[in-house]
C-alpha cells in the first residue's frame, strides 16, 4: 500500500503518469572522453506541438550524472518552435558541478516538457505535461589510440528514447530541486541561463 501511494503522491506532484508520456519526451546518453576533447549536446524542438511561441514551446529539463550514477548538475532549456540550442560538456553541464571531483565521462538524460515559462521548470515546481517533439544528438571526441588509429576523431549520435519508471523520475527532480535551494549555485549547470534566448529562470532563482 505505500507503495501505490507513493507512486499517486509522485504522479500528482509531477504531472502525468510517465506510462502517458510521448517516446520521445525522455531520452538519454553518454558522452566520455572528456579529457581527450570536448561533447557536444544539440537540441532542436520539431514543432510536434503547433507552429506558434504559445502553443508550441517545449522546456527541455537536462539532468547530468556522473559514472558512480550522483547527479552533479542540472537545469533548463527553453525552446521555441524550430528553435535549436548547443550545450558543451566541459563549459555547461560540468563546469559547476556540486561535487569538487570533475568526471571524465558522463550520462545526460533530457525530459521534454509543455511550455516554456518557470512554472515548466521540474527542479522547484514540477512537471504540467511531459512534451513531443524534442530532437537530440551528441557529438563526442574518441581517443584514436584506443582503435589503434592515429589521431583523435568525433562522432554523432542521437539520444536514445527510455523508458523511466515514476520513482525513479520523482527522484531526479527532487534531487535537482534539492541541488538548486541548497546548493550555494553549486550543480547548476550553464546551458541556457539568464542572458541567453532560451533561458528559463524559475523565481527564488
Amino acid at each position: 500500500m505505500l507503495v501505490v501511494l507513493f507512486t499517486a503522491m509522485a504522479v500528482a506532484c509531477y504531472g502525468q503518469g510517465l506510462k502517458y508520456a510521448p517516446v520521445d519526451a525522455i531520452q538519454q546518453q553518454e558522452i566520455g572522453n572528456l579529457a581527450t576533447g570536448d561533447g557536444y549536446i544539440h537540441l532542436l524542438n520539431s514543432g510536434a506541438n503547433g507552429g506558434t511561441d504559445q502553443t508550441g514551446t517545449i522546456t527541455v529539463q537536462v539532468y547530468t550524472f556522473a559514472p558512480d550514477e550522483q547527479l552533479i548538475s542540472c537545469c533548463s532549456c527553453r525552446l521555441t518552435p524550430d528553435q535549436n540550442a548547443s550545450l558543451s560538456a566541459r563549459n555547461d553541464l560540468i563546469s559547476n558541478t556540486l561535487t569538487p571531483a570533475v568526471p571524465t565521462s558522463i550520462n545526460v538524460k533530457l525530459v521534454a516538457t509543455k511550455g516554456g515559462t518557470p512554472a515548466t521548470d521540474q527542479r522547484l515546481y514540477g512537471s504540467p505535461g511531459f512534451s513531443a517533439g524534442l530532437r537530440a544528438t551528441r557529438l563526442a571526441t574518441h581517443r584514436g589510440a584506443d582503435f589503434n588509429i592515429a589521431g583523435d576523431f568525433i562522432t554523432e549520435e542521437e539520444f536514445f528514447n527510455v523508458p523511466v519508471s515514476d520513482g525513479e523520475y520523482s527522484k531526479i527532480v527532487q534531487t535537482c530541486r534539492f541541488i538548486q535551494t541548497t546548493g550555494s549555485g553549486f550543480g547548476i549547470c550553464r546551458s541556457c541561463r539568464l542572458g541567453t534566448n532560451n533561458a528559463v529562470q524559475p523565481s527564488g532563482q
